[in-house]
Parts: structure tokens; sequence; C-alpha cells
């Protein structure tokens, strides 16, 4: 049901100039066009929106004709990026919320050309350019707090699905049949997650229900798509509590499989650690968070690994018997995988504290001392070390290193400069 909210809150002057732009640009070309979605969200609850979105009743095609600089993205979801220098507007076209039976059903191996909306035999969206018209673009939208509609000129606020009221209420809940929706496209269980930790908001009844039921839908998500929907999840700033509501769920051994035991007083050391430098502005690495969360399972390979073998092999095999679960459930860089290692291999030079001058050169040396530093928070390591490779740091006349234990690590090569 359309509600046009009188009196939102909404100041008009916090949308973004570019955004305000487009909206104009397509109005002017005879089009219908509004902010959309999460931004609108964000400023009813007074924050700052990161991106302002803008969906239209013009086609893909229609809307590159009215700007110069703009080119259509996706092939599953097809959007039109409109460039401003450096900055990007993204804009969509409004789409129809057919129920699967309308849709083309295929498998994930057939030729899909030329077919606007398409789902698997299980039920997942593998294509979505079906356009409709504003109502029902706004129902197949995922969350209710999601399907806002805002024209800055008029200073209306147009909302579908109750959004406002859910808002006010502090709940999160989906549109629709909450099991069909998750099943059209698993990924929304973790954005529920996100949204509900960056939000502080109460996932509602039916919603969690749903998210219990269709968690093993996860393993149908694409491995790249995982990756990056994880990087969200833990990266912006509610680390913690992103990884509790997941725990809660039941959703941590199919994002972060693993055989071995979890330190998870070392992962949550990590995780508020995360969140600390996020709201320093400081910059994170999601590379660093798997570090930790697989190190107990490195540790225990690099103890299984043949005594007799040379360092370096033993570090290789380990390292690789402790990603390749990870591997299996999504798509790590090669960057990340190299920058994990790198930070387990540091462990070794930073309990020996030789060649510590050469050691604290090299570019991974931050990233290996924040882990350091972590494993003595927790006791996991001789506070000792910690405290000797902070005070080397601040000054090179610290001559005798600590008399701890050492453990016997790998040899590696390193690249040298930079910091985590």
């Amino acid at each position: 049901m359309r509600e046009s909210i009188s009196n939102s809150g909404i100041d008009p002057n916090r949308i973004d100039r570019r955004a305000r732009s487009v909206l104009g640009r397509l109005r002017s070309a005879g089009y219908d066009a509004w902010i959309v979605g999460g931004a609108v969200r964000d400023l009813l609850l007074g924050r700052r929106p990161k991106d302002f979105d803008v969906a239209t009743d013009a086609l893909p095609e229609e809307i590159c004709s009215v700007f110069a600089r703009a080119r259509i993205v996706g092939r599953r979801f097809k959007i039109v990026h409109v460039v401003h220098g450096r900055h990007v507007t993204e804009v969509s076209t409004y789409r129809t919320s057919h129920d699967k039976d309308q849709a083309k059903v295929a498998s994930s191996f057939e030729e899909l050309r030329g077919q606007a909306r398409v789902v698997s035999t299980d039920g997942v969206i593998l294509r979505d350019n079906a356009w409709g018209n504003q109502q029902e673009d706004a129902l197949r939208r995922d969350f209710t707090i999601n399907a806002f509609y805002y024209d800055p000129f008029n200073d209306d606020l147009i909302d579908f699905c109750s959004g406002y009221a859910d808002l006010r209420s502090r709940s999160l809940r989906l549109i629709g049949n909450p099991e069909a929706r998750f099943i059209e496209d698993p990924v929304r269980i973790l954005r529920a997650l996100r949204i509900s930790a960056k939000l502080g908001l109460s996932i509602e009844r039916h919603t969690a229900s749903a998210m219990r039921t269709c968690k093993d839908m996860i393993e149908k998500v694409s491995p790249r798509r995982k990756y990056d929907e994880c990087v969200k999840l833990l990266m912006n700033g509610h680390a913690e509590k992103s990884w509790n509501l997941a725990e809660d769920f039941g959703l941590i051994d199919l994002l972060f499989p693993t055989s071995s035991p979890r330190d998870s007083t070392l992962i949550h050391k990590a995780l508020q650690n995360t969140d600390h430098r996020v709201s320093d502005n400081r910059p994170v690495t999601f590379a660093f968070l798997l570090s930790v969360v697989y190190f107990s399972g490195y540790q225990l390979a690099l103890e299984r690994q043949d005594e007799s073998e040379s360092f370096d092999l033993r570090h290789t095999q380990a390292g690789n018997d402790a990603l390749n679960e990870l591997r299996g459930a999504m798509a790590i860089p090669r960057y990340a995988s190299m920058f994990v290692r790198d930070v387990w291999a540091l462990q070794s030079r930073l309990e020996s504290c030789k060649r510590a001058q050469k050691t604290l050169a090299l570019e991974r040396f931050r990233a290996g001392y924040d882990l350091l530093h972590l494993r003595a928070e927790t006791g996991s390591v001789d506070s000792a070390l910690h405290d000797w490779w902070q005070a080397f740091q601040e000054s090179s006349g610290v001559s005798q290193p600590p008399n701890v234990r050492k453990r016997r690590y790998a040899r590696t090569s390193y690249r040298r400069t930079g910091t985590r």
C-alpha cells in the first residue's frame, strides 16, 4: 500500500548534489526518478549515507542516452553507473516482483541469453532484469526499511511496505514470504546480520525463523560473492556483533569452515580491535581477520608436519592445510592468501627476536606484530615478547631479547616496506 509520509525529518540539503543532478536530468527527460534504499533509511535514522542510489522508470539504454558518461554494468542484475569524475551514482530501473513460476526455470549451466528473469531449479534467482513500476520495484526489494523512495525537490517520502513503522520500532523485517525470499537470494541472510548489527535492529521473528530454516542455502552462493559479503559483514565497524549474530544463527561453520578448534578468545580480541580501528578511521584488512580465525588450524597443521623436513616446506604445507578448508567455502584472492601466510610466518621471526632490524622493515611487520600483540593479550604467547618488540620499535637501545620459550616456525621470504 502506497503511503506518503509528511514531516519525515529528512533534510533535502543532505542529498548528494550529484545524485540530485541525476534526478533532475532524468526528470527533465520525461522519466520518473527517486532516491532509494539505504540512503533514505540512513537519513531517517540521522546517519550519514555512504552512497545515494537512484531508481527510475527509464530502461538502462534510455538512462545511457541521457548521460554522456554512463555505462551498463552487470548481467544478473543490470544497473547503470553514471560517472562524475571519480564518483559514481548507481541508477537502477524499476523491476517487477514476479513469482518464480512466472520466470524461466533453468539449471545453472543452461544458456540464459535473452531471458529477463531466470531462477534455478533450487529457486535461486540467476537473473533479474524484468522491468516493472515503482510499487512492483518496492515489493521486490529485500527489507521493508530499504523500500523507501524520496524526492528531495518536493520533500516527499513514499513507503510501500510499512518500513517507516518498522524503523520506528527498531525492527528488521523481510518483504514477502521470508523463506521464499531467502531461497531466491541467500545473501539476504548475511545482509540481515549486517544491517541488524550496524543499526542495532532486532530481527523480526518470522524473518529470524526463516534465516535458521534456510541457512544451508548459503552454500548455494558463489564463492566470490560470499567472500565479498563476508568482507562487508566484518569490515563495517560492527564486526564482533556481526560475528556473534552469525554464531547465534549457526552460520560461522558455513562461512568459515574448519576441522580445527577455534581460539574464540583470540578471534573476539581481533574483532574488537577491528571495530576500534574502524571507529578511529584507521585501515583494516579482512585478510588479517582470516589470519586470526585460522591461526589455530595453522599451528596444529604445523605441529603435524615431519620434523625432518625444511622449515619452508613445513610452513607451506601447514598453510595449505589451514586454508584449503576455507577455499572450499569462498574464493580467497591471491593477495589475501599471501598476506595470511606472511603474517603466520612472521610469528617465527617475532618469537626468535633475531635480525630484529630487518624484521622491522618487512612489509607485513605491522600485521605480524598485531597478531603477536593479540596473542600476548590472550595469554597464548609470553607477554615479554610483545613488550620487547614494542620497546624495540620505540628505541633501538634494547639489546637483549627476552628469555622465552621459542616455537619452531618456517622461514620464508618477504617483501619490504608497507603497513598492515
